[in-house]
């Protein structure tokens, strides 16, 4: 089921990179807020309908932080750059959660969990490089 659930956000993803890049005439902040505002008001919600609501901690507010540095410099590196470039360099922080995944959560390592990073680190060189 889990992978159902990746398919269906990388396709958000993608739709949303694009979205933004095709989006000319408003600036980085100004997308940025009306996808927080909208994105906050729908887990609201959806914390208020699962009943989650005493289990959030003072520390998620600090994640939701991160993410908006994240999100803002990605968006003005998208309306410097090219989103065939700037999209698979910013897919390196795929390869740094499974890394931290691995060094910070005991997750399994193999050889074929090293050939992977490998492969994934070159194929975002590649896409993403210099011409």
């Amino acid at each position: 089921m889990w992978q159902l659930y990746v398919a269906f956000a990388i396709i958000f993803f993608g739709l949303n990179d694009f979205t933004v890049k095709k989006i000319k005439k408003a600036n980085p902040e100004q997308i940025l807020f009306f996808q927080l505002l909208s994105a906050s008001f729908l887990a609201l919600i959806a914390t208020i309908v699962f009943n989650d609501l005493p289990n959030v901690k003072f520390f998620h507010m600090f994640l939701g932080i991160g993410l908006f540095l994240a999100l803002m410099l990605f968006y003005l590196a998208l309306k410097l750059g090219e989103l065939s470039k700037v999209a698979p360099i910013f897919g390196l922080n795929v390869i740094i959660t499974a890394v931290l995944g691995l060094i910070f959560l005991s997750e399994p390592f193999s050889i074929k969990t090293l050939i992977g990073l490998f492969l994934g680190t070159l194929g975002i060189y590649f896409l993403g490089g210099k011409k």
